[in-house]
């Protein structure tokens, strides 16, 4: 009987098939982030499944290693590759991964027995990495219940669960993989990257059976009959969090009512959203949706961030007194500059505060919680009006005296943001001209334009776009694609994927790619 293939080996195979010519042991580990004796051990244990059937990886000296295999052979093994059964090897953190995510989807008490061999380990090294999954679980007011001859389950808020939920699979998950799923429902065939992290397998399995397709449309309904604009990753979050909700409201998990809503807090804008939620689930499931469910769907979207390049005149709040937004606004602005010593003054990037200003209420007054990736880098790079915007808020106390971490940090980005305009370049020459793809959307994305002119003034920036524009951009005379999105491939353009905040790392790479392409930086 064949000893399967671990998960790491299919990914080394992987790479090799793809490479076509010798790679070095070390070019690999260093790829894969293992050590090259790794890579060369584990490289024997692929000849033994590979040579009864395709061919074999053969050593050249001072060059690497090489799969030698027949050309009319190579589809059959990509198949095969796809289709045998593959031992999978986890790292530390996708064990926990794993586990955090087995437990938030489950509607019942989960055996030791069962998470043990769910994630490979035995009960006592489980136990150690339960501790671990706690501490995390905790941090989101969710924790573990353990009952004797039961087993454990997660318990606590339902829309702390989903939330986590959500975010775990756009932590896991990457944003282009996740768009192509929920889009056109194309499970890419698995490629070295898929084996090397197989938590991301085991999640995306799970997601197929979950109504993605059903999220994208009525998602796809509301940008257009409402004249909604979610950028890519807020269109992710939503989407994932229909799908979560109807997976777990089936299972007899259902959220509560909030606690302040009364029928006169919907505009007639927002009745008709709550009306189509309500009519495409009973359309598709042909049962009623409880009005806790659609109510809070549409909390949800309405507190949404706006794509950054989206700006509209009415009203989008839940009957929020704009008045009082703007004067809390300018008190903020206000306050903020007697600290640092600097204000908004772009009247536009002020409006744009606003209006988040106002999500942010909605968001805080219905408990509704959002993720800022951008939270650690803002503490770390900006800690002066990091600092300056938390003092700030302890001042406007009670409307905003208790925001959470990645709202506070929300709108330090607006003053991050207001100082890097301040000191953008002038230059004019002429300039290589890409295109920026940033899923997030919001005033992420004016950050990382804000930061690409000050940093590269002589970079010409064509436009600023969603993964979901991308293919519909006319890229003619475009040099590269600027992204912060992982995995992204593009037919026509070489690609730089560069972190949201725009690292030193990341400045010099962009610098070093223009000028082996003849741009003089």
């Amino acid at each position: 009987m064949d000893v399967p293939l671990t998960s790491v080996q299919v990914a080394i195979l992987l790479e090799l098939e793809e490479a076509r010519a010798p790679v070095f042991a070390d070019t690999i580990a260093k790829k894969f982030g293992l050590s090259s004796g790794v890579i060369r051990y584990n490289i024997s244990a692929i000849n033994t499944w590979l040579q009864p059937r395709f061919g074999h990886i053969v050593s050249r000296p001072k060059l690497g290693y090489k799969l030698d295999i027949e050309e009319s052979c190579r589809e059959s093994l990509l198949n095969e590759l796809n289709r045998v059964r593959v031992q999978a090897v986890y790292s530390p953190a996708e064990r926990k991964q794993l586990l955090i995510f087995e437990l938030l989807c489950s509607s019942d008490y989960q055996s030791l027995e069962n998470l043990a061999r769910r994630v490979s380990l035995s009960k006592a090294t489980l136990l150690r990495e339960l501790s671990i999954v706690e501490e995390r679980l905790a941090g989101q007011q969710i924790f573990l219940q353990k009952r004797p001859r039961r087993g454990t389950r997660v318990v606590g808020p339902e829309i702390a669960i989903r939330h986590m939920l959500v975010l775990l699979i756009l932590e896991v998950v990457p944003e282009v993989t996740l768009m192509k799923l929920i889009q056109w429902g194309i499970d890419e065939q698995k490629s070295s990257n898929n084996f090397l992290h197989p938590v991301q397998n085991d999640i995306i399995q799970v997601l197929k059976t979950w109504d993605l397709p059903g999220a994208m449309r009525l998602l796809n309904r509301m940008e257009d009959e409402f004249s909604l604009e979610f950028g890519d990753s807020r269109f992710l979050y939503l989407a994932l969090y229909w799908a979560v909700a109807l997976f777990r409201c089936r299972n007899g998990q259902v959220v509560s009512m909030p606690g302040e809503y009364t029928e006169t807090a919907l505009s007639e804008k927002e009745t008709g959203v709550l009306r189509m939620i309500e009519d495409v689930y009973f359309q598709e499931n042909h049962q009623h949706l409880p009005q806790a469910e659609a109510l809070v769907f549409l909390l949800e979207i309405f507190s949404s961030p706006r794509n950054s390049d989206t700006l509209t005149d009415e009203p989008r709040e839940l009957k929020l007194d704009n008045k009082h937004v703007v004067a809390l606004a300018d008190r903020l602005v206000g306050q903020v500059g007697k600290i640092t010593g600097r204000e908004i003054n772009n009247p536009e990037l002020l409006e744009r505060m606003q209006k988040h200003l106002g999500n942010m209420l909605v968001r805080f007054k219905y408990n509704l919680p959002i993720d800022n990736p951008f939270a650690n880098d803002v503490i770390r790079s900006y800690p002066d009006i990091w600092q300056a915007t938390v003092d700030a808020i302890k001042t406007l106390s009670p409307e905003l005296g208790d925001l959470s971490r990645e709202e506070t940090a929300f709108l330090a980005m607006y003053f991050v943001l207001a100082r890097q305009m301040e000191e953008n370049g002038k230059n004019k020459k002429h300039s290589p001209r890409v295109i920026v793809v940033c899923p997030t959307g919001g005033v992420s994305v004016w950050m990382l334009v804000s930061r690409l002119k000050t940093e590269i003034p002589n970079l010409e920036i064509v436009a600023n776009v969603s993964l979901r524009e991308l293919s519909r951009m006319d890229k003619t005379n475009v040099d590269a694609i600027i992204t912060t999105a992982r995995n992204v491939a593009d037919r026509d353009l070489p690609v730089i994927c560069v972190t949201p905040f725009l690292s030193e790392d990341d400045i010099l790479k962009i610098k070093k790619q223009f000028r082996a392409w003849g741009y003089p930086f």
